[in-house]
């Protein structure tokens, strides 16, 4: 069995609104870095601490936030691009929505709450263990930094492939505004922005935030043309809630947003409260029945009619379409968490830094992987965690 994939094109249109930003404004924001030469004083948190990127010992990728507009990173996808050795593909069993992280060929597949990951990723400070929401997080970022190799030392999580931490923009003592929105084909919208608003002698507040729809692009139906249901689990029992007689799988449809409070009360104190909302989700994947990996196993299925006739139903299929007899989902409604670091400078050479932060998170999602309409290999799991 295998899935199908298919290329999206779309187009951008934006705008943006400074009021008063000087030149020095520009300048980049501690911790933050750009994808500019070797010999740049490029700054990154690499080892908890503020380094020049030469410096590291360690094997970085550090973009900033005019890199990553300019390299196009608009998803968590796009990272694979910019940083060798490392890839991000989609989970199947775990919904398309739900990230793998992989580096230098360390990855956990397995979605499961229990199974640790060979990726740490990280939103800022705070601990992502689990990958759900985090497909929405690329957005008003002020730099992402890809760690290689095992990071467990310094950053408290025994990871075998390295770190990726996603750091959002902070707010300003400027104000400024901006909004992006993008269309495409399969029905494809998109809007994100934020707005960044000083409150005042060392507050200011940023909220930002995104959305995107589209059509999914597989088309899913039952051979009889009956209507599919729509499991659920609740209480430990599978139920089933009316459905349709079509659906279209590999859509999306997801958002998040973010408010960010940074205070100031002295020079050498500064706290930054953080909170974030994420929900995404799809009609799942649309696997397709395409062959068989044995002939012994061809020959025990040639007795069984039922299933013969479901082959051959899923060989005259066209490539963009496949059966089920339920309705596939994926979906992670809600993932929030809220966060603070709070940083007091001693001296040029000792800061100490206090980080706490709470998650939880909801998923829910539901396979058939056979590709066909019989009730052979069904797949669905609940999660909530915190």
């Amino acid at each position: 069995m295998r899935g199908c994939s298919r290329t999206f094109h779309g187009m951008l249109l934006g705008c943006s609104v400074l009021a008063g930003v000087p030149a020095a404004a520009m300048a980049q924001q501690p911790g933050a870095a750009d994808a500019r030469p070797a010999n740049d004083d490029t700054v990154v948190t690499a080892r908890r601490r503020e380094e020049r990127l030469q410096d590291v010992p360690v094997a970085v990728t550090a973009l900033g936030a005019a890199a990553i507009e300019r390299q196009g990173v608009v998803s968590v996808q796009d990272i694979r691009r910019i940083a060798p050795s490392t890839n991000v593909s989609q989970s199947a069993g775990g919904g398309r929505q739900i990230p793998l992280f992989t580096i230098r060929g360390q990855r956990q597949g397995d979605t499961l709450a229990s199974v640790d990951p060979s990726v740490g990723i990280y939103i800022g400070d705070q601990l992502f263990k689990r990958t759900f929401g985090v497909d929405q997080v690329a957005f008003d970022l002020a730099s992402v930094e890809v760690l290689k190799g095992a990071q467990g030392t310094l950053f408290g999580l025994n990871v075998t492939g390295g770190n990726i931490i996603f750091r959002p923009a902070l707010p300003t003592d400027d104000f400024g505004a901006s909004v992006m929105v993008g269309i495409g084909n399969f029905d494809d919208r998109k809007i994100e922005g934020y707005v960044n608003i000083p409150l005042g002698e060392g507050a200011a507040l940023r909220v930002a935030g995104r959305y995107e729809k589209r059509g999914g692009y597989i088309r899913v139906t039952r051979r009889d043309g009956a209507d599919m249901p729509r499991p659920e689990f609740k209480d430990g029992q599978q139920t089933y809630s009316p459905g349709g007689r079509r659906e279209d799988a590999q859509d999306l449809d997801g958002g998040a947003f973010r408010i960010s409070l940074k205070l100031n009360p002295t020079d050498n104190l500064e706290s930054v409260f953080s909170g974030n909302y994420m929900r995404s989700g799809t009609n799942g994947s649309g696997f397709r029945m395409t062959e068989f990996v044995s002939p012994s196993t061809l020959t025990a299925l040639q007795t069984l009619p039922v299933v013969q006739a479901a082959y051959d139903d899923s060989q005259a299929l066209g490539f963009y379409e496949a059966r089920s007899n339920v309705r596939s989902y994926a979906k992670t409604s809600p993932a929030w968490n809220i966060t603070n670091t709070t940083s007091y400078h001693i001296s040029d050479a000792v800061t100490l830094k206090n980080i706490i932060g709470y998650r939880r998170y909801k998923t829910k999602n539901f396979e058939n992987i056979d590709g066909s309409d019989l009730r052979y290999m069904e797949y669905g799991t609940n999660q909530n965690g915190r």
